[in-house]
């Protein structure tokens, strides 16, 4: 395995949450200003990872919001 310094885990962890907030975007259009603030306060990489299988594969913002809210309470 690769180290990784923080910074690099920073830039990582913003890459993959534009990422995720830019696929529900074009997926569903609006998504709640609530939501990619919640997005964007999350680092852990492997969390993100899973959020963005979650944003390709869900059926609606909000499942996807439900998600994302299980995960910050698990957090």
């Amino acid at each position: 395995m690769t180290y990784m310094t923080s910074i690099e885990r920073i830039g990582i962890a913003k890459a993959t949450q534009k990422y995720i907030a830019q696929i529900l975007t074009i997926r569903f259009k609006d998504v709640p200003t609530e939501l990619v603030e919640k997005l964007n306060e999350l680092y852990d990489i492997e969390l993100l990872n899973q959020l963005l299988e979650k944003a390709v594969t869900t059926g609606s913002i909000s499942e996807f919001g439900q998600q994302l809210s299980q995960e910050d309470t698990n957090t």
